[in-house]
């Protein structure tokens, strides 16, 4: 190829921080000096329905230059109409990265300034140790691991990850729990402490939008299988708190925003941000879950249940102390996406709502008065005669 020639390729997405391709992408950053990178959602070509990247490669590199300027585009699932009519983008962001980091990604994620705000506090590993559910030897019978009724040598447990909702234990049947059908080599599921509390979470994305993650806390002795991430959690953190954090928009956007996978990996998951608290506000937030359960499980409208799940997402947000602008833009990432609850929650300010403050305070009693309407509910009304024709 001509030293000042142009690279342009179609690859599977994984290409952009999949490990296989750790060595091609440390080659393109030696070579060039300029990387050019769109990532694309499933359905863009005829012929393909995998996510794919676009890679054009430009520029070759100076010998005094040890890094990459890598601008990244993304064009996301609902984007991508918009962008096969009028090449729209959903967003779009520079980084300059050493070649080893480029190596390891070429991806450029979104809402960088919030995650560099966030390195600072304690990673879910510090406080979780977590393990994939039990893995059985392959079978050409599917069911013969599951069961709908209690068999020997089985346990109760949770099988299915689709449809799962947010804090809600999804369907439970029989799961085989015998060591000789373990799969060889597997990871030693059979032996975990399933009897003591834990939270479950999806091992595969719920969606392509931004809400990734599902998290259920279980204290009532569940196994779970290999669709299933089990986490045990370690003082002061209780099941049902990490359950709250892990449910957050915080959570959510850092799993989707750092794997592009189908997956979601372990490292990423261990990699979520906590906020810095005691016993006594994750006493609090457990009060707060219990009362979204409630909700849930009663026959009242579905506006109690949203009330309720906002009240979790403030306090969670209200933890991370982040500055309203940042907050703003963590919340508005979701817009529009339906979040994976028993009812209809695709926003969290109305449309037009320009003012940037913390979500707390948007739910507080006192904002709630700051309207017109309020006023003038409250304003005493005038009944003397004479005052009236006065004013």
């Amino acid at each position: 190829m001509p030293v000042d020639g142009v690279l342009g390729i179609v690859l599977p997405r994984r290409f952009l921080d999949g490990a296989a391709y750790k060595g091609v992408r440390q080659e393109l950053s030696k070579r060039f000096e300029t990387l050019q990178v769109v990532a694309l959602p499933d359905g863009v070509f005829e012929k393909s329905d995998l996510e794919t990247a676009l890679i054009i490669a430009t520029a070759p590199r100076s010998a005094d230059r040890s890094t990459v300027s890598i601008a990244f585009t993304q064009v996301a699932e609902k984007d991508r109409r918009a962008f096969l009519t009028h090449y729209a983008f959903t967003r779009r962001d520079e980084a300059e990265k050493a070649i080893t980091e480029a190596a390891q990604s070429l991806n450029v994620v979104a809402l960088r300034e919030l995650w560099e705000r966030l390195e600072r506090l304690d990673p879910l590993r510090k406080f979780t140790e977590i393990h994939k559910g039990v893995e059985w030897r392959p079978s050409s019978d599917p069911e013969r691991y599951v069961s709908t009724k209690p068999k020997e040598g089985f346990r109760k447990g949770v099988y299915s990850a689709q449809n799962l909702l947010a804090f809600e234990m999804p369907e439970t049947k029989y799961l085989c729990f015998q060591e000789e059908y373990r799969r060889p080599r597997a990871p030693g599921g059979f032996y975990l402490r399933w009897d003591e509390p834990k939270i479950f979470v999806n091992a595969a994305r719920v969606s392509r939008g931004p809400w990734a993650i599902v998290a259920f806390s279980d204290t009532s002795g569940l196994i779970g299988n290999k669709r299933f991430h089990a986490l045990w959690p370690r003082a002061p953190w209780t099941a049902a708190s990490l359950a709250a954090v892990l449910n957050s928009p915080v959570a959510n956007a850092y799993i989707s925003v750092h794997d592009f996978k189908i997956d979601v990996r372990k490292r990423t998951l261990e990699s979520i941000p906590l906020p810095r608290w005691g016993n006594e506000e994750i006493t609090v937030l457990e009060r707060l879950v219990s009362a979204y359960e409630h909700a849930v499980k009663s026959p009242l409208s579905s506006s109690d249940s949203e009330r309720k799940l906002l009240a979790i997402d403030a306090f969670v947000l209200k933890g991370y102390a982040l500055p309203p602008r940042l907050e703003r833009q963590l919340l508005d990432f979701f817009q529009g996406a339906q979040r994976p609850v028993p009812f209809q929650f695709v926003e969290y300010f109305p449309p037009g709502f320009a003012p940037t403050i913390p979500l707390w305070m948007y739910l507080s009693e006192d904002f709630r008065k700051c309207s017109a309407r309020y006023l003038l509910s409250t304003v005493p009304r005038i009944t003397d005669p004479a005052l009236i024709e006065a004013l």
